[in-house]
């Protein structure tokens, strides 16, 4: 039987080799439903992050990640919360609650947060239009503090 960690790491494994199996896809999303409310921070990114790479519009799924990352946000790193953002922009998910929780738990860690998961998380929040004055402020003043770290992409 496969637990929250096994479910999330194959999902992220095929997605990093950009393999669609539609099959198992669907039979980890069918199984992560039923366990979300175990995952972990690590979990829930790398299981929105597969989806997301590969294409995958899985409503019932991300509802359910974003559902259970709302009440995990403390536990997030500045990574997950970079990724799991990402995954939702780049599938023009908006969830404004999700969004809100990010930004919250992300103004007290904003200090780690490197020029990566800055931009990515800027990015984000741009592609989904979603503006929260206090955190974009936050955001802004720790890319100026950190400018010289970032590079081409």
């Amino acid at each position: 039987e496969a637990g929250p960690q096994e479910l999330g790491t194959m999902a992220w494994s095929y997605a990093t080799f950009g393999l669609l199996d539609d099959p198992l896809l669907q039979a980890i999303s069918e199984e992560a439903l039923s366990k979300i409310h175990a995952f972990s921070a690590q979990n829930l990114t790398n299981t929105a992050w597969a989806f997301a790479t590969l294409g995958l519009g899985d409503e019932p799924l991300m509802e359910a990640i974003a559902a259970a990352a709302i009440k995990r946000c403390a536990d997030f790193n500045p990574q997950n919360m970079s990724n799991t953002s990402w995954s939702f922009a780049s599938m023009q998910i908006r969830h404004p609650p999700l969004m809100a929780a990010m930004a919250a738990s992300a103004i007290f860690k904003i200090a780690q947060f490197n020029s990566q998961s800055l931009s990515n998380t800027v990015w984000s929040f741009a592609t989904l239009s979603f503006t929260d004055s206090p955190f974009m402020s936050v955001l802004a003043s720790e890319a100026r503090r950190n400018i010289k770290d970032f590079g081409a992409q």
